[in-house]
């Protein structure tokens, strides 16, 4: 755990790599990959977003946090995306939440990943997960209705 603290330290402090997770090389600010681009300033929007390398979100997770950006939830997060629910953020009718273990051919890896995202997670989500089959392969959506209850919902 101490090495992927340490690799999301150095992620966020190199340009280079800030560059790969979306962020403009002339300025530093965050563009979306994955999502599509916020109109409203302050806000990052988050919708169609089918998730990837788990490092990559942390590490963008992080960027939004640093800049005070709110997350507004506007149709699909799933697997890696979902980390984004941690912060300050809010749901729209159409979000969906998509859950499922991080996989991948290094299994120590995937232990330390499945361990930081299940911490990460609020209570409420994992207690969702859980009565949904646990926090396995297995794909498990939350809809807006669930999400709603526990995130405030956009103007």
């Amino acid at each position: 755990m101490k090495l992927l603290s340490a690799v999301v330290l150095l992620c966020l402090s190199s340009s280079a790599f800030a560059g790969e997770v979306g962020a403009t090389p002339q300025t530093g600010e965050l563009q979306a990959t994955g999502a599509y681009a916020s109109i409203d300033p302050g806000i990052y929007n988050v919708g169609n977003d089918q998730g990837g390398v788990v490092v990559d979100y942390i590490v963008k997770r992080e960027i939004l946090r640093n800049d005070g950006l709110t997350v507004r939830f506007n149709g699909e997060c799933n697997s890696a995306c979902t980390l984004y629910i941690t912060l300050p953020s809010c749901v729209t009718k159409g979000a969906v939440f998509g859950f499922h273990a991080p996989f991948g051919p290094d299994q120590v890896e995937v232990r330390d990943m499945k361990e930081f995202i299940w911490r990460e997670y609020p209570q409420w989500v994992r207690q969702y997960i859980n009565r949904h089959g646990g926090f396995n392969e297995k794909l498990i959506i939350m809809p807006y209705s669930y999400a709603s209850r526990f995130l405030p919902t956009c103007d």
